[in-house]
């Protein structure tokens, strides 16, 4: 069991860094399809995502390490918020999603789910983050 949360814990540990790479260099990602001028989203599209992004912080509201009731609300709405995400498409909202699903299994102690969805958010990290050699010093 040990073993299995240090796995876990280390799975989060990447997809937090290739998160944060992400945030810290917009620039490296295509330009995803937010970013798009507003005159080629539609409304619809916006309203989506602004629901989605919603549904994502009301669940981080609701997570809680003791409450497992208040953790299966969250992790409804990370699923709807995952299913938005996949029809618009958006990838970093995708991947944002199922990070915050792996959270929510890993405070459900359902460490295969957790490891599952970590895996995922952190290969959809791993696709917009450039890979850098580490020769170079650059």
């Amino acid at each position: 069991m040990r073993y299995r949360l240090k796995s876990v814990s280390f799975a989060l540990t990447q997809f937090s860094i290739g998160i944060a790479t992400l945030l810290l260099f917009p620039s490296l990602l295509l330009t995803p399809h937010s970013q798009l001028p507003a005159s080629a989203q539609t409304s619809t599209t916006q309203s989506r995502k602004a629901e989605a992004e919603r549904l994502l912080e009301q669940g981080n509201q609701q997570l809680n390490t003791f409450d497992d009731e208040r953790n299966k609300a969250a992790l409804q709405g990370f699923q709807k918020a995952l299913e938005i995400a996949r029809e618009l498409p958006d990838r970093t909202l995708e991947g944002t999603a199922l990070s915050s699903i792996g959270e929510t299994y890993l405070f459900l102690s359902d460490t295969d789910q957790a490891i599952a969805y970590a895996q995922a958010s952190l290969a959809i990290a791993q696709i917009y983050t450039p890979v850098r050699s580490h020769h170079s010093l650059s």
